[in-house]
């Protein structure tokens, strides 16, 4: 809960200062100096950390005018439910979390829209643009069961232990024969697959300093949507709906420039 607050903090923190601090802070376009060209394309990549885990993703872009551009994207995240704990009852043991069944990976795919709020103004990138932005489409669960070593034979030398996938049904996977967390590669044999929908909103900040160059931080939340609860935790609610803050910082450039400018298309 404490990491939740922290997105949600920073969120109203954007929204209700920077928002305002920066629409004062940009400057007039200027009709002789600062005409700018108007690139058309325009591609980002990046890094996003969210309250249920982290992850990458990348964005497709198209100029419709100065002032609105739409995107494919793509995100591929790791998600982790709310009552992982790490723990380990042996000594110098890798930690693992009891109770979890699955691993749980999640990849996005969808088409939105980008609108300017505040503008740079300036070709020679010395202020910061601000937008808002909206996005829809599929989100494809992946869950990969979770590996545990378990002590077989307690008398044998290493203890004949033995890495499975967890199984709460299991007598012998209990706090006391599970020595600890199972080798990462294991399982990818058994992945199972969940379809679903998700919906994204969220503010841009690019204070990239160059004309052609994209550099962003992107905050906002993600709503996902599955057709079937996601079998994560054996003794705890597992859910089909997923809400998330998420905080990302994308890099990119912009090309396919044409003669005319910002203010003509707009």
């Amino acid at each position: 809960m404490f990491g939740i607050r922290k997105f949600y903090l920073a969120l109203l923190f954007n929204l209700v200062v920077v928002c305002p601090a920066l629409s004062l802070a940009q400057k007039p376009l200027d009709d002789d100096k600062d005409t700018r060209v108007l690139y058309r394309k325009e591609f980002t990549a990046g890094f996003i950390a969210h309250s249920n885990g982290w992850g990458v993703g990348m964005r497709r872009s198209h100029h419709k005018t100065g002032y609105s551009k739409t995107f494919w994207e793509i995100d591929f995240i790791s998600v982790k439910h709310p009552k992982e704990i790490k723990s380990s009852y042996y000594e110098n043991a890798k930690g693992y979390v009891y109770g979890k069944m699955n691993s749980f990976l999640v990849l996005r795919a969808g088409y939105g829209f980008h609108k300017i709020i505040f503008n740079k103004g300036r070709a020679d990138g010395s202020a910061i643009e601000v937008r808002y932005l909206g996005s829809a489409g599929s989100s494809l669960g992946i869950t990969k069961p979770y590996f545990v070593d378990v002590i077989k034979n307690p008398y044998a030398p290493d203890g004949g232990i033995v890495s499975e996938a967890y199984d709460p049904n299991n007598p012998l996977h209990n706090q006391y024969n599970i020595y600890g967390r199972g080798a990462w590669y294991k399982g990818f044999d058994k992945m199972s697959l969940h379809p679903g929908i998700y919906g994204k909103f969220g503010f841009s900040f690019d204070y990239a300093g160059k004309e052609k160059g994209v550099k962003t931080i992107e905050t906002g939340m993600i709503l996902d949507y599955y057709f079937k609860n996601i079998p994560m935790m054996a003794f705890a609610q597992n859910n089909s709906l997923w809400f998330s803050f998420y905080v990302s910082l994308n890099f990119g450039g912009k090309w396919n420039g044409k003669a005319s400018t910002a203010k003509e298309e707009d």
